[in-house]
């Protein structure tokens, strides 16, 4: 009967889309302050443009532990409701600040809303989706992020030829409250509250969890002890590395690609969009192959280092087609270590304390997309070169990559995953 149910699998339809937007309106309010124009209005400095987009760090860590104990404890659709609808009201306020310091309030308060968001949507992953499809389903909603790359520059452009700053900020925020409201009333916090899965499909669901029960040996059992566990300090390290390399690119990587291929702003738009459509299939097929197979570490890892590498290679040469051969590359392989790497907390940690964990883990590791800005641009200040802050970044994946190859994960998990991608190769074949 198990062996019939894929075409029945409607948790693919029913949960991921909403949280695949969820995610891509988040990372277009947190984003869009680059393209708004308020510089010469408010009469600020870019300094306080670039203050405003790392602030929003700072609140977007404070909330990350606590988030994830509530989504765990009490739901997470309520959760998930409330901080759309705090962050799209933040995120329209933006329109209407008078200075640089309503500004910088503004943006802290925006990270402090949206810091909620990862933490519940992993929790709300965990709940419909057991171990064998996880990376498959991390993949799917982290496309949010890419997705948001691409159509945040032309969307906001567009907005700013027929309206301001201000009408930027507003018509962008406004997406916010309405999908709060539209997961509110569709969204359902687990299989037990759903009314659309099968019989067939619920039977699925439960041998699943009952499996990843008995199999995974998580090294912690409660969020105290995962503060002293070395393999959750080990899986922040490796997070904040990637935040760190992953920022100093996105900061230096357009002006280098301007220089390198000779080429303006126009083309280097058209490039990274290229790259952004190419590493949103290059997701899906890595998380789905890590699904398949059962095998995680190498997955992640060699994605990861193999994103490094291939940095390397773009930055170093003055060659303009190896060099955007180089810049695409380094994405693609990139693409595939988050919905991976997320998969990690949920085979070391134990489910009581799975919530926390993964806020702690997401807020101090995304601290590093704060710190690596900045220590990228003291490395180009000192040396005058921005090839040395890449060479920097390309260092810090390579080490998160290490990291992850350095994980041990019970001998009982591995027999798990073999036995696991065995069923669910049939339960996928029409999914």
């Amino acid at each position: 009967m198990l062996k019939n149910i894929g075409s029945n699998n409607k948790r693919f339809t029913r949960i991921l889309p909403f949280i695949l937007v969820m995610y891509t309106i988040a990372y277009i309010d947190r984003n869009n302050v680059g393209f708004s124009g308020m510089q010469k209005s408010l009469n600020i400095s870019p300094t306080i443009i670039g203050m405003a987009g790392g602030i929003f760090f700072l609140g977007y860590l404070i909330l990350q532990v606590p988030a994830g104990y509530i989504a765990k404890k009490y739901g997470t659709r309520k959760l998930l409701f409330i901080t759309q609808l705090i962050w799209g009201i933040l995120a329209v306020s933006t329109g209407f600040v008078q200075d640089a310091k309503h500004l910088l309030i503004i943006r802290f308060c925006l990270g402090l809303a949206e810091s909620a968001l990862f933490p519940a949507v992993l929790i709300l992953v965990t709940e419909w989706f057991p171990s064998s499809e996880r990376a498959r389903a991390n993949g799917f909603w982290q496309m949010g992020a890419n997705f948001a790359g691409l159509i945040v520059g032309p969307v906001s452009g567009l907005i700013m030829t027929y309206a301001s700053w201000r009408g930027l900020f507003i018509i962008e925020g406004f997406p916010a409250i309405i999908w709060a409201v539209v997961c509110l009333i569709f969204l359902v916090d687990n299989p037990k509250k759903a009314k659309f899965l099968s019989n067939e499909e619920r039977e699925y669901l439960k041998k699943e969890f009952e499996e990843d029960a008995r199999n995974i040996k998580p090294a912690s059992k409660n969020w105290k002890e995962v503060l002293l566990n070395g393999k959750t300090w080990a899986l922040i390290v490796s997070y904040f590395a990637l935040n760190v390399g992953g920022y100093g690119v996105t900061m230096w990587m357009p002006t280098i690609l301007k220089n390198a291929t000779q080429g303006g702003f126009g083309f280097v738009g058209l490039l990274t969009s290229f790259q952004t459509i190419v590493g949103i299939i290059v997701m899906y097929l890595v998380s789905r192959h890590s699904d398949k197979t059962g095998e995680k570490k190498w997955h992640a890892a060699l994605s990861i280092i193999g994103g490094a590498v291939m940095l390397l290679l773009s930055v170093a040469t003055q060659n303009y087609i190896a060099v955007s051969i180089g810049f695409v590359l380094f994405y693609n392989f990139v693409a595939g270590f988050t919905p991976i790497f997320w998969t990690f907390p949920q085979l070391l940690i134990s489910e009581k304390a799975l919530g926390p964990s993964i806020g702690f883990i997401n807020g101090i590791g995304n601290l590093g997309g704060f710190f690596g800005a900045t220590i990228i641009g003291v490395i180009v200040s000192i040396t005058g070169n921005t090839m040395s802050g890449l060479i920097f970044a390309a260092s810090m994946w390579i080490l998160s990559g290490i990291i992850i190859l350095g994980l041990k994960i019970s001998v009982s998990e591995n027999v798990k995953n073999i036995h696991n991608s065995e069923n669910t190769k049939t339960f996928n074949q029409t999914t």
